[in-house]
């Protein structure tokens, strides 16, 4: 653990972009790289997306130099009323967007062309520009995010993605649209590991004890211990998590940030769903 720990270290150093140092040759290049991004709507814009975007140069028609993102992420978009049947859920969704950079490097923004949504974002780096806050720029879709340096393929060593899981990670994770669905809270760890299923191949397994909330009515389910799964991308970026809990099944998209330290995750049914998890 002590070795992985170091190596990941040294990818988001390796990865990460100093603003400062990069705004000397080329602002655009303050923004370099694969970032994980996590964007919640402000009530009452009912909205949650996860995802990774790339960004990096190119030149548009006018041989001027610009900053493009190329982006993945699954979202989750209801109005201010929905209930279970309102409510609109996109997967691992593809697409394109821009990014400027201000002449002092300490922000830009943003724009996501996505299918789903479109949205626009001004932001602002911290953390020697390993990570950004960021904040709606569209009349009507208020909304608030944050986004951390991502992955850049599997660290050397790693052979089996759904190792990258293993061991205990600790996690947080809330409801987002009001209406039909419950409040839901929830925070706990799991423990990964992976093993045969009846077939004999190796699959990712969860062993979760956590204490959710579902309120207003009052459910509370403490210390509950149960089991899950999990499924990890090719490219080591992230994968899906599976939590079969009585209390509420959920499942989830999720992406490595800050050197496999970090991951954010979304839900992909049942209830709208936004946490993240750390080691």
């Amino acid at each position: 653990r002590s070795i992985f720990a170091l190596a990941a270290m040294m990818a988001t150093s390796l990865m990460a972009v100093d603003p400062s140092a990069a705004c000397l040759a080329n602002p655009l290049s303050s923004l370099s790289g694969n970032y994980v991004f996590q964007i919640e709507g402000v009530f009452p814009y009912q909205y949650g997306i996860t995802g990774v975007f790339n960004a990096s140069t190119g030149v548009d028609r006018g041989g001027n130099t610009v900053g493009v993102l190329k982006i993945t992420a699954s979202s989750i978009i209801g109005p201010a009323t929905a209930g279970p049947q309102g409510v609109s859920y996109t997967r691992l969704e593809t697409d394109a967007g821009k990014f400027t950079v201000n002449a002092g490097c300490t922000g830009g923004t943003l724009i996501f062309n996505l299918s789903s949504r479109p949205m626009q974002f001004d932001f602002w780096f911290f953390d020697g520009g390993r990570q950004i806050y960021l904040v709606s720029t569209l009349g009507g879709r208020a909304a608030t995010g944050r986004a951390a340096v991502g992955t850049n393929g599997c660290p050397a060593g790693v052979t089996n993605p759904l190792t990258l899981l293993n061991g205990t990670s600790t996690f947080s994770a809330h409801g987002f649209i009001a209406g039909d669905f419950p409040n839901y809270a929830i925070a706990g760890v799991w423990n990964g590991s992976t093993g045969p299923d009846r077939g004999g191949n190796t699959i990712g397994l969860l062993a979760i004890t956590a204490t959710s909330n579902l309120g207003p009515e009052g459910s509370i389910a403490r210390q509950e211990a149960d089991a899950g799964r999990h499924q990890a991308n090719a490219d080591c970026s992230g994968g899906t998590l599976t939590f079969n809990l009585s209390s509420r099944p959920v499942q989830f998209d999720f992406w490595y940030a800050d050197g496999f330290q970090q991951l954010y995750f979304i839900s992909t049914n049942s209830l709208p769903v936004l946490g993240v998890a750390s080691r």
